[in-house]
């Protein structure tokens, strides 16, 4: 049987010292905040697919293991006198443990600690079977910014590097950067993701990790359902069951697909809203469209799992597909910050901008 390690003393460290080891935790901050703004963003640097999910999986790894580092930092249980804690900053441990936030139990009793040790940092029989968690990095990364900010403001300036605060400056302004463009609110008092629900991304998950052993929803699974919910609806349209003027059995499918989407994440959009994010998918073939609109939702959804060079291809071919009616009603949505905007092309936003200025829009 494992024996569990106790606490050990901690040392007493010369503000030099300190001031070396917040580089380190610096470190850890700034790898939080790139590896999040690198797979909020779908950026990827491939052309395999292969290449593509590793690259994801490396970020996602990543991302977890500095939250790992972090939560440590700020939360220990079981520590060894060479670890760097956040308490070692201040003449007694107690000064910092009874300032800092209380947190969501997640942090403060070490279960995405040693979550993230079973499913990523080690080789562990866990993660040979059993559900998948589901990781919500928004959260993790919020949760974990609302204490460092605390951490800054309250340790003595002299025991760490000006850039220290830096990092976690810098944390912060990227993750309300993010909030805006998603037009996202976070409730900093009870420390918890409020999704707004004009532009709500169903990946912004309030919950830290799925730890309930329900099914996780993952990329295939999604792609399945979305096209299956498609199909589903083109056959009543087809039938007659559904109908609306001047709109043909696969626009009905495409609105119904997404919408039964959005419906099942708690939110009844606008019809407008809907076609707004459904323009693109109008410009290419039935086939194209039915699997394109899936992967948006993986997109939408599960962003670091998503098909991003292909989905960015086949938005900017529909974009650029679209009659100057239609491309003026998707400028205006890519004016109002719909996702699909941040995948197109160079060569597709040319032909918003001109679609605008043809119809004596403002383009600005």
């Amino acid at each position: 049987m494992a024996r569990k390690r106790k606490r050990q003393p901690r040392i007493a460290r010369a503000d030099e010292s300190l001031r070396r080891a917040s580089i380190a935790v610096g470190y850890e901050v700034s790898t939080l905040a790139s590896t999040l703004h690198i797979m909020v963003n779908g950026a990827t640097t491939f052309d395999s697919p292969t290449s593509d999910r590793a690259v994801s999986n490396a970020l996602l790894h990543t991302f977890l293991l500095s939250a790992r580092n972090l939560c440590h930092f700020l939360y220990p249980h079981e520590s060894r006198t060479t670890d760097i804690l956040a308490e070692d900053f201040f003449d007694e441990p107690a000064d910092w443990i009874s300032m800092r936030p209380t947190g969501h139990a997640e942090f403060t009793d070490a279960t995405l600690v040693n979550l993230i040790s079973k499913r990523v940092a080690h080789l562990t029989w866990d993660r040979a079977g059993g559900t998948k968690p589901s990781w919500s990095v928004f959260a993790i990364a919020f949760q974990l910014g609302i204490v460092l900010e605390r951490l800054v403001a309250s340790v003595p300036a002299a025991r760490v590097t000006p850039g220290f605060g830096e990092d976690v400056s810098a944390l912060m302004k990227e993750l309300r950067r993010e909030l805006d463009k998603h037009k996202l609110e976070f409730d900093f008092e009870q420390a918890q993701l409020v999704t707004l629900f004009n532009e709500a991304d169903f990946w912004n998950n309030p919950r830290i990790v799925d730890s309930s052993g329900a099914p996780v929803d993952e990329a295939e699974s999604i792609r399945d359902t979305m096209k299956k919910t498609y199909d589903n609806h083109r056959r009543k349209a087809e039938s007659g069951e559904l109908s609306a003027p001047d709109s043909k059995p696969h626009e009905l499918a495409l609105y119904g697909a997404l919408a039964t989407r959005y419906q099942s994440g708690g939110m009844d959009p606008p019809e407008i809203i809907v076609w707004q994010e459904l323009a693109p998918f109008l410009g290419l073939s039935d086939d194209e469209a039915r699997d394109s609109l899936a992967e948006y939702v993986v997109f939408r959804e599960r962003p670091i799992d998503a098909k991003v060079r292909v989905l960015s291809e086949k938005i900017s071919q529909g974009i650029t597909a679209l009659d100057v009616t239609a491309r003026t009603m998707a400028a205006m949505a890519v004016e109002q910050k719909v996702a699909w905007g941040r995948l197109l092309s160079d060569d597709a936003r040319s032909a918003l901008t001109s679609a605008l200025e043809f119809d004596g829009v403002d383009a600005e």
